[in-house]
């Protein structure tokens, strides 16, 4: 019987594998990670560890799956710095992380069923830092200022230059304008809010890749192999993450440059045409798994 178990365990696990740390669960082009090593484009799956930024363009967003059930959603034209990012499997038992929004919105949100679990996460928004155990927050930091908005739960602020706070009212607000002091705590209506949350949010048909998502983006194909890799620099670069396959047509050997793990065909279409409007390829063709 204990082997039937395993087994049965064992399958469920290859089928939906359990994420550790933070994963890529959905993004829109423009996005990369970068390293060390300097940046690569964004891909499904992409692990997103310590000492990592993510960063995104002009209509890049990226959504990240934490281990421990809450999501990070980015807007786009950020940075974010995972400083710290240690699983729930360390002793402690407790999925801690630091992340530091250099620029750009952000969101983080916290599943239901995933709020019994042990969290000790900490933003830092430029100048305001705030202490999160599991809540839904939304946060930004431009150029004059850094700000803070609680849509539910309860959570630790302060401003470098002040003492902590609690913040636990739904729809309030806490901004540090660059220079000055912050200000004391207010309410904030739920309709701006909700309109700022919107910001962080992949909208159907601008270009979604997902987990799972069966459409391919074929964008040309080149007879000679350097002359595709060539091209996919130039795009991985550009935040654009292509896959090149062999192809035999006609019997002759062809280079594929693909996207793939796009979301629906509406975001393939999308996607085409704006590598048609920046490149002028104008040769691309859709196709599903």
């Amino acid at each position: 019987m204990k082997k039937i178990y395993y087994f049965t365990f064992l399958f469920i696990n290859l089928i939906s594998p359990p994420i550790f740390g933070a994963v890529v669960e959905h993004f829109q082009m423009p996005a990369w990670i970068e390293t060390e090593n300097g940046k690569k484009a964004m891909r499904i799956g992409m692990q997103i560890k310590a000492k990592r930024a993510v960063i995104t363009g002009d209509s890049g967003k990226v959504h990240i799956k934490m281990e421990e059930g809450s999501t990070l959603k980015i807007g786009s034209k950020a940075k974010v710095n995972v400083i710290k990012i240690a699983p729930a499997k360390t002793k402690s038992g407790i999925f801690k992380s630091v992340i530091h929004i250099i620029q750009g919105a952000f969101r983080f949100t916290t599943a239901a069923k995933a709020r019994y679990k042990k969290r000790n996460i900490h933003f830092k928004i430029r100048t305001i830092t705030a202490g999160i155990r599991g809540t839904d927050i939304w946060g930004k930091s431009v150029p004059e200022k850094d700000f803070i908005c609680l849509l539910e739960g309860k959570i630790e602020v302060q401003h470098k230059d002040s003492h902590p706070q609690t913040m636990q009212g739904a729809y309030t607000f806490f901004v540090a304008e660059r220079g000055k002091k912050a200000k004391p705590i207010a309410p904030i209506s739920k309709k701006k809010v909700k309109k700022w949350a919107k910001t962080t949010n992949i909208q159907k048909g601008k270009g979604k890749i997902t987990k799972g998502g069966r459409y391919i983006l074929n964008i040309f194909s080149a007879q000679k192999q350097s002359y595709a890799k060539k091209w996919q620099r130039r795009l991985d670069k550009a935040g654009f993450a292509i896959d090149i396959k062999e192809v035999i047509v006609q019997g002759k050997y062809w280079y594929r440059l693909s996207i793939h793990h796009i979301s629906s065909i509406q975001d393939a279409r999308f996607l085409e045409k704006k590598l048609d409007q920046i490149y002028a390829f104008n040769s691309g063709w859709i196709s599903k798994k």
